[in-house]
């Protein structure tokens, strides 16, 4: 019996299987459609949907309203920086470079301003807030860090998390479409094409009521 023993083996041991796994959800991620063995789809399944929610939860568009907050911080803090340290003004100059160098991104060196905020005379007012989107960009180099576990390829991530996340913003769950493929010659084994699937899930329209 195989109680507690989700998944299927594949004839593989469980070293195999997650590396083949890894490089399948890559393949899908960077090329949208595949073609492999019907078994090997439906478990691919398992492993690309966890990571396409991931990029579809932490998507650029999701953080425009924290970073609409920093660009607001950021002009407060203009005077009061001038009056700094050498070290926060320093600190400060970095993130405004940064900021204007990526478009709808978090800026680098945001820890840094934000220790230099709170020892910076006028400026603690703005802590809370920093502090607030600085966690906010830490649970996105979170969720990027958990992805790294299935997707290793630095452009396929930038894509999950950029491209893709964005495409999938208008859909919950069901990321992929599996759609049988005929048998392979040779083997007469079941081939299947797996494919991310884009578009908005839409209700069902309500039932017309009988009239009276």
């Amino acid at each position: 019996m195989r109680h507690r023993k989700s998944g299927r083996k594949l004839g593989r041991n469980s070293s195999h299987r997650k590396a083949m796994f890894r490089n399948m959800t890559e393949s899908l991620l960077k090329h949208e459609t595949i073609k492999t063995t019907l078994p090997k789809a439906k478990e691919l399944r398992r492993f690309a949907e966890p990571v396409i929610n991931l990029g579809k939860k932490h998507a650029w568009s999701n953080y425009a309203d924290s970073l609409a907050q920093l660009d607001e911080v950021l002009s407060a803090l203009e005077a009061v920086m001038t009056n700094a340290s050498e070290e926060a003004q320093a600190s400060f100059a970095t993130v405004k470079a940064s900021r204007a160098k990526v478009e709808g991104r978090f800026p680098s060196g945001l820890g840094a301003l934000l220790k230099a905020v709170q020892g910076t005379e006028g400026a603690s007012e703005h802590a809370a807030t920093l502090a607030t989107i600085r966690s906010t960009q830490m649970a996105r180099q979170h969720a990027i860090s958990q992805a790294t576990k299935t997707v290793s390829d630095k452009e396929v991530l930038e894509k999950l998390f950029g491209d893709l996340g964005e495409r999938f913003a208008g859909r919950n769950g069901g990321y992929t479409r599996v759609v049988k493929a005929g048998n392979r010659e040779g083997d007469n084994a079941p081939m299947a094409y797996i494919s991310l699937v884009f578009e908005s899930v839409q209700s069902a329209p309500e039932e017309a009521e009988e009239a009276e």
